[in-house]
């Protein structure tokens, strides 16, 4: 019994000291994942500042900007479709925004949003926010809201 007790109290030590390493390395990588997030927020506002005129020549407005300071961070840009762009413009707007991969995704996804808002017919309902999500995944969400209820 007694070799059985020291044969357990060694595992136990072994897979103490296999755990402490295994916290460690995770430590590790958690703090390379927080230098990480530091330069994927720089990169992100160095984006974001070329978008943001980029937005306002693709037809929209800008209202508002939420900044999500975690890993990965993440920016929301709140903005309404305020006039239509031509195609010659759109195509202009596009080459110029081509050695930019966000900005040039961002874009797209409003040109594609403007596109399809002219075809929708939802009664009263009226897009109200158009929030552009640029993070490691961008995205582009529209809110449309009864426009007699307001």
């Amino acid at each position: 019994m007694a070799n059985a007790l020291k044969d357990l109290a060694e595992a136990a030590k072994s897979v103490g000291g296999q755990v402490t390493e295994v916290i460690e390395e995770a430590a590790e990588q958690v703090g390379k994942a927080g230098d990480m997030g530091g330069d994927v927020a720089r990169l992100m506002t160095e984006d974001v500042n070329r978008l943001l005129p980029a937005i306002k020549r693709a037809g929209y407005s800008v209202h508002g900007l939420d900044i999500d300071v975690a890993i990965p961070p993440k920016i929301v840009v709140h903005c309404l479709m305020a006039i239509e762009v031509p195609e010659g413009d759109r195509e202009a707007l596009l080459a110029e925004l081509s050695d930019n991969k966000v900005s040039s995704m961002a874009v797209k996804a409003l040109f594609s949003l403007s596109d399809v808002q002219k075809g929708l017919s939802l009664g009263e309902l009226r897009p109200q926010e158009v929030l552009l999500e640029v993070g490691l995944s961008p995205a582009v969400r529209v809110r449309y809201r009864d426009a007699s209820a307001t």
